[in-house]
This record gives C-alpha cells, structure tokens and sequence, in this order.
C-alpha cells in the first residue's frame, strides 16, 4: 500500500517492477547491469487496484482503450498478462498523442524480449531524440539500453543525449551505452566522469565498468590521471567494476595498466564513491 500511494503521490501513470523500483527507490545504476526481481504479488495487486480507482483522474492522454489499458496495467502489475502484448500493438501507442501513453509504450516495450522489439529500435530512437517530455526520452533510453543489438545510428543518438540539459537523460544515456556495452562510445561517456552532477558521475563511472577494459580501458586511463580527485575517484571505481565484472583475458594489457590505480577508493571521503 505504502509502495501505491507513493507513486500516486509522484504522478506515476504505469511503471514495470524494475521501473517502478528505480524511481521509487532510487536504486544503484549498478542494479540495472543484472537481472533484478518482479514486484511480489501483493505490490502488484496494490500498485493494480491504485491504477484502476484512477482511471477518471488521468492526465490527459492517459490510456482509455482497452488495448491501452492491457498495455499500461499489464507493465505496471508486472504479472503475466504482459506476456500477451505484442511489440507491435506496444509501438503503436509509441506515436499517441499523450506523453504517458508514450511512456507506457516504451516501458512495455523494455520488458518485451529484446529481439521481439528490434525492428522498433528506429521508432524508439526518435522518441529520444525528438520527444517533448524528458520522462518519455529518459524511458526511449532505458528501451534502447535493454537490446541485445543497437543500431549505429541509436548509439549515436545515445551519445548524443549524454551532452542534454537534463541531469536524468544524461544518467539514463550513459547506463544505456553500458548495458550494450557501447565501446564506441566510450571516451564520450568517460567526459561524464567531469559532469557536475554526481549521480551522471556515477552512471557513468558503472557504465565504463560494464564495458569493460578491452573496450573503455583507454578511456578510463586518461580519466585517472585527471587534475580533479573526484575524477579520478569515479574512474577508480569504473576500474574496480571492471574487475568484478571482466577479470579474465579480455583487454588484459589495458587492466595490467589499470590495476596500480584501484588503491584509494574505499578511503575516499565521498560515500556514493565508496558505494
């Protein structure tokens, strides 16, 4: 109940357990490297009855359809019932004239099986680069991060939303690049570690840690011999992930470099480092 009313209070239309979980927890970015749980079956019933006693209290261009409402209920309890949504009847609702309907499109389509959303990547994209309302851009990101194969031209769009105004697309994009393990882009998300925003800082020092140091070791190199401590204290910690999540022969004579510099995280004075 706790959790439902929460998100009543937040304005949150729909949301996936995983979804649901970040925004209302704001859980480590280090969370979304690695499968997380469904919402227990009591969440979801309460998140479900919350939805349903606010069907007349929706923003406009809520979803009113029952296939709109499959859509955003099925993604918000988490249970079953999204298994019997398409990605196409989800990407339908990609072009709605609500911000919410839109948003609760992507989010389904994130739960969806990668391969099963591929062909919408484009469509998604555009979302991102175009869309007026930052929580639908943050939610493109999110869609474009969980595919098993991006297009070129989507990771563009990715680095591109790392240089926005907005401190949560660039945390969003850089967790995206690290879930593809985007390596080509990896010295653009290597300059977030100098962002003035500490929780992008964070995104970003887990995202090189995911892409390991074959592909961002270069990268994360320079970082740590920046001026700035804090800098190099974030790239200290993308090293140690790097290790945790990489400790074998990929990129070896780039970690064999690394490796002098992991002495000193667990000492620094900022607790998100030591997290």
């Amino acid at each position: 109940a706790a959790m439902s009313q929460r998100a009543l209070r937040r304005g949150l239309t729909v949301a996936s357990p995983r979804a649901l979980r970040r925004e209302l927890t704001g859980a480590s970015p280090l969370d979304d490297y690695s499968p997380s749980p469904r919402s227990s079956p009591s969440q979801a019933r309460s998140l479900s009855r919350s939805l349903s006693i606010r069907q007349g209290r929706f923003l406009a261009g809520s979803p009113t359809s029952p296939a709109q409402w499959a859509v955003a209920l099925a993604t918000a309890t988490g249970e079953a019932a999204v298994d019997d949504i398409s990605a196409a009847e989800a990407a339908e609702q990609l072009s709605a004239p609500g911000w919410h309907e839109r948003k609760a499109a992507l989010i389904t389509l994130s739960e969806l099986p990668p391969q099963e959303v591929q062909s919408y990547a484009t469509a998604v994209m555009e979302l991102l680069s175009n869309d007026p309302e930052t929580r639908v851009r943050v939610s493109a990101a999110d869609c474009l991060g969980r595919l098993e194969k991006c297009p070129a031209k989507c990771v563009d769009a990715l680095v591109a939303a790392l240089s926005d105004s907005q401190a949560v697309l660039r945390q969003a994009s850089a967790r995206a690049l690290g879930c593809l393990k985007a390596g080509q882009a990896a010295q653009h998300v290597a300059d977030l570690l100098e962002d003035g925003d500490s929780v992008v800082q964070r995104e970003a020092s887990a995202a090189l840690g995911a892409m390991g140091p074959a592909l961002a070791g270069t990268a994360t190199l320079e970082k740590l011999k920046h001026s700035d401590a804090d800098v190099r204290a974030w790239a200290r910690r993308a090293v140690v992930r790097m290790k945790a999540l990489h400790d074998d022969s990929s990129g070896r004579s780039v970690f064999n470099q690394l490796h002098p510099h992991l002495e000193g995280v667990l000492a620094h004075p900022s607790s998100a480092v030591r997290a």
